[in-house]
């Protein structure tokens, strides 16, 4: 459950990445 979350993070986060370039 928690590694779910932890992916979850990690997505969004390379997604606003991805949004800012």
């Amino acid at each position: 459950m928690q590694t779910a979350v932890i992916h979850a993070c990690k997505v969004g986060s390379d997604e606003v990445l991805a949004t800012n370039e």
